[in-house]
């Protein structure tokens, strides 16, 4: 599960800087990101670019793991 965790992570950065302060076209922006982690080209979908555009959505949210303030972490689905 840490392992999946650190995933997301990985590629909310990878996004992030990816985009920069601008970026005009979603899908040269998924090409970039999936060239940073190493993905082949055959991933570069629309589908994926929605994904990475989610992310787009938290950009000021550096890191996806933090836990806000009075908030205990979430162990299992069972918490939700």
């Amino acid at each position: 599960m840490d392992k999946a965790l650190d995933f997301l992570q990985k590629i909310h950065k990878a996004v992030l800087a990816s985009a920069g302060k601008d970026f005009c076209d979603l899908m040269d922006l998924t090409q970039k990101t999936a060239t940073v982690l190493g993905l082949p080209p055959q991933v570069v979908t629309p589908l994926l670019a929605k994904t990475f555009a989610a992310n787009l959505q938290l950009r000021d949210k550096k890191n996806l793991l933090s836990i806000p303030q009075g908030r205990e972490r979430i162990n299992s689905f069972s918490q939700i």
